[in-house]
Formats: C-alpha cells, sequence, structure tokens
C-alpha cells in the first residue's frame, strides 16, 4: 500500500544532512509531507495516514545522537 510511503518519508526527511531544525528547513519538510498527502490522502485512507503518523511517535530513533538503547 502506498500509504506506508509516509513513514519512510518522514524517516528520509528526519535523517536529510541538508535539513536542520531552523524555521526554513522545516518548512521545506512540510511542503515535501503536503505533497505527498495531497497525492496519496483520500477520505478513504485518512485515518490510517494519521494512525501511521501517529504511531511514529512512540519509536525511539537509532539514529538519533540523543537516543539511549536499552
Amino acid at each position: 500500500m502506498i500509504e506506508y510511503a509516509l513513514v519512510y518519508l518522514i524517516h528520509i526527511i528526519a535523517h536529510h544532512p541538508d535539513y536542520s531544525t531552523d524555521l526554513k528547513d522545516l518548512q521545506y519538510s512540510a511542503l515535501y509531507i503536503e505533497f505527498f498527502l495531497e497525492a496519496v490522502a483520500t477520505a478513504e485512507n485518512v485515518s490510517f495516514l494519521y494512525s501511521l503518523a501517529a504511531q511514529l511517535k512512540e519509536y525511539r530513533d537509532l539514529y538519533s545522537t540523543d537516543s539511549h538503547v536499552c
């Protein structure tokens, strides 16, 4: 399903070396996500996309420097 690409897109944007947490970079990141959602989101799958994005908040990022692996 194409909806699962949202997870990979967010991961790629979060780890892209050209982007930081500056406001301008975050706005560019939001444009990529908005473009994806305009192409993929429909009335039938919007709740599934929302649940995928919500589940991402539960995962620990192993590539982050401030992540602590148990």
